[in-house]
């Protein structure tokens, strides 16, 4: 029974040291949200697009409003989907290539059928 009472001062210790080391993370998972939304470019958003999402990823857009990282849910949104562009960049570097080789390809039949070529989008 003497152990419990020398115990006890060294739990406290650990407690207050966990407790610390959490409030450590937190901190710095705020900062780095803050360094992802202003990487993601949030603020410049001049275009609407009307979207149908699952419960599940509305909840998660939901969660980013709760936690205050978002002011809203077009916010959220517009995070998630320049965070998964910016994820799949050698996907998106490919596809683009193709969409200008498919481009080229259709103004050269239009060329051959004598119709203006297509003004790029």
């Amino acid at each position: 029974m003497g152990n419990e009472k020398q115990d006890k001062p060294g739990r406290k210790r650990v407690v207050v040291a966990f407790g610390d080391q959490i409030e450590e993370f937190v901190g710095d998972l705020g900062k780095r949200i803050s360094n992802i939304v202003e990487a993601a470019g949030v603020g410049n958003r001049d275009n609407v697009v009307m979207v149908r999402v699952s419960d599940e990823a509305l909840e998660k857009l939901d969660d980013l409003v709760e936690a205050e990282i978002f002011k809203s849910r077009s916010e959220s949104a517009a995070f998630l989907i320049q965070a998964g562009i910016e994820s799949q960049h050698a996907l998106f570097a490919r596809i683009r290539e193709k969409v200008a080789a498919i481009r080229k390809l259709k103004n050269d039949l239009r060329k051959i059928a004598g119709q203006p070529p297509e003004s790029k989008p």
